[in-house]
């Protein structure tokens, strides 16, 4: 995975965990070897049912964060990211809106954590539906946080690569919105569209384990299990990987390429047409869209569905 980043120029990878992996300082020092900074994830206050958060706990809440932090995280990587409790499409919980509640949770724990790390990454993943009717609460937070917009609209910010004009105006009129909120402060923007995880069927791990470690046959299955699904989504990024084409050039000229372009992608089996044309895009939007596409297309180590 970490090879095949280092091949489409991708500098950062952050990894969400239940736990911290036993060999997460074999995996941090092989990413430096290719020059990707690595940031370790976990949740703070996040649940696979976010309404289900108690925000009378947010105090018990904090104390757990800075103590994994300290006795966990501390030194393990170079930095963290995490998600709290935006993913919904509400805007509110318990009555309590969710943008304000966010924003003074989020900065309650981070100065605790820049207490033990002045100089900590912090990056803060935040679900845009429940909250971008209350951006002026979001403004509100340490500006030293790196925010991570996700689920910012349509294609390609959502997880399947379907997309309309109208859908795409609208996601581009939301990220300008995002932007300008933080026109000096860090920002990251997670593009979609290249993930094969069924969350229907995602379970927590159950315990510490080696990352990294599969075996042949099961790699096997794995592919071939996928394969529809890439061949799909491959379908659907040829007449629309033109919406994530426009949307950078748009990111670009709104922020001269000072922002953090992410994407939550699946590398199993290959460097597949998709996942490495988003990649290129990330980087490179200048040229033709076409032109773009058939120089990446036409790339020896190319997985095609």
């Amino acid at each position: 995975y970490i090879e095949r980043m280092a091949e489409m120029k991708l500098n950062q990878l952050i990894l969400w965990n239940d736990f911290l992996p036993i060999n997460a300082k074999d995996v941090v020092d092989y990413a430096h070897e290719y020059g990707i900074e690595l940031i370790w994830g976990f949740p703070w206050g996040w649940s696979t049912n976010c309404s289900e958060i108690d925000l009378h706990e947010l105090g018990k809440v904090k104390e757990q964060i800075v103590s994994l932090y300290k006795n966990v995280y501390c030194g393990a990587g170079d930095g963290i990211y995490f998600q709290s409790f935006t993913e919904l499409d509400q805007d509110r919980i318990g009555g309590r809106l969710i943008a304000e509640a966010v924003a003074d949770f989020v900065n309650d724990v981070s100065a605790e954590l820049y207490r033990i790390s002045p100089e900590l990454h912090i990056q803060f993943g935040l679900h845009a539906t429940s909250v971008r009717d209350h951006l002026e609460y979001i403004g509100k937070v340490d500006p030293r946080i790196e925010i991570v917009w996700e689920d910012c609209g349509a294609f390609p910010y959502s997880y399947t690569p379907v997309a309309s004009e109208e859908d795409y105006l609208k996601a581009e009129e939301m990220t300008g919105a995002l932007v300008r909120l933080r026109e000096v402060n860090p920002i990251g923007l997670v593009y979609k569209g290249v993930m094969t995880q069924d969350w229907q069927k995602f379970v927590h791990q159950a315990g510490p384990y080696i990352l990294g470690m599969a075996s042949e046959k099961q790699q096997a299955h794995d592919r071939e299990m996928l394969r529809p699904i890439w061949r799909y989504f491959q379908s659907e990024w040829c007449g629309n990987g033109k919406y994530v084409w426009r949307l950078s050039r748009k990111i670009h000229e709104l922020t001269g390429g000072k922002v953090n372009l992410n994407m939550a992608a699946a590398m199993d089996g290959g460097m597949w047409l998709p996942v490495a044309l988003m990649a290129e895009l990330m980087w490179n939007c200048e040229a033709p869209y076409e032109e773009i596409f058939d120089r990446v297309a036409k790339r020896p180590c190319i997985t095609m569905a």
